[in-house]
């Protein structure tokens, strides 16, 4: 039996919930300011949203357009965090240009949940050739249905790490929270543990000539990330690493940095998004990173 309490185990999916749904009158405002957006598409997407919570709530899966894109939402939490990449990449990728100029540019997504991230980019720019990877064999199914609607994308059931190995993915019920670092799963509830494949990313993205974004969110596991991506961080243009800004990460951060610097000497750091989660208890920020290539 689990020792784990209800309040333990919900405390940190009760503030995700409170983020991404609580604020989502927030949401919405900086939604309308996105001046590389349409004002059409804004308004659409935004009465497309409105009109997918009742089913939402009522626990049903419900269909968001986001211009040409059709994202599948199963839960509030999909659909705040598909929301919130729309604001994050049109600030850190739209409107910095980093795509600008490349006909079809290869965006690789590491922990891509239900494919929010990739839908946000196929948003604003419609030709990305989108690559994802997931771990977790139901959140996987929920992916592949929104990337086959995408086209021009291809998605990996794998966790990444820097060797081929098998670990255990400490699941939650708030899935964006999946973990393999078992230092940070107290909140976890060991029933819902299971094992996945761990692959380098580099054997992921082998058949890439160039990578034109890579975009890591593998909660806690960065440095393992970046060890098994030497040979593809030589070859990719820019990085979007996920940090945690928990105290007990900060140690993790500074490596999971300084790696990058090794393995591309040129890279500098060029922007850092806004923090998710309260005010005074942020839970992580984006770092977007030019590698020099």
């Amino acid at each position: 039996m689990s020792s784990t309490t209800p309040r333990t185990r919900w405390g940190r999916a009760a503030l995700w919930l409170r983020f991404y749904v609580g604020r989502s009158v927030a949401l919405d405002r900086e939604t309308v300011r996105l001046h590389r957006w349409s004002p059409r598409d804004r308004a659409a997407f935004l009465a497309s949203k409105t009109a997918a919570l009742p089913t939402i709530q009522a626990g049903r899966a419900a269909d968001v357009r986001a211009g040409h894109v059709v994202f599948r939402a199963t839960s509030a939490v999909d659909l705040g965090t598909f929301q919130s990449c729309l604001l994050d990449v049109h600030d850190e990728v739209v409107v910095a240009g980093l795509l600008d100029g490349v006909a079809e540019p290869v965006v690789v997504d590491v922990g891509a949940n239900v494919g929010q991230f990739a839908a946000a980019v196929r948003t604003f720019v419609p030709t990305a050739r989108i690559v994802s990877v997931e771990p977790d064999p139901d959140t996987h199914a929920k992916l592949a249905h929104n990337l086959e609607r995408m086209g021009r994308a291809r998605s990996h059931q794998v966790a990444v790490g820097e060797r081929r190995e098998v670990l255990t993915l400490h699941r939650h019920h708030v899935s964006v929270m999946a973990t393999l670092r078992p230092g940070e799963v107290e909140d976890y509830d060991p029933a819902l543990t299971i094992d996945v494949d761990v692959v380098p990313i580099d054997e992921l993205t082998a058949d890439l000539e160039q990578i034109d974004l890579l975009k890591i969110d593998v909660e806690g596991f960065e440095v393992e990330a970046l060890r098994g991506a030497r040979k593809t961080l030589q070859r990719t243009r820019y990085l979007l690493i996920e940090i945690g800004l928990g105290r007990e990460a900060s140690g993790a951060n500074l490596e999971a940095l300084a790696l990058v610097r090794e393995i591309t000497p040129a890279a500098r750091i060029v922007r850092f998004g806004r923090p998710l989660g309260g005010v005074e208890d942020p839970i992580c920020q984006d770092v977007l990173i030019d590698l020099g290539h």
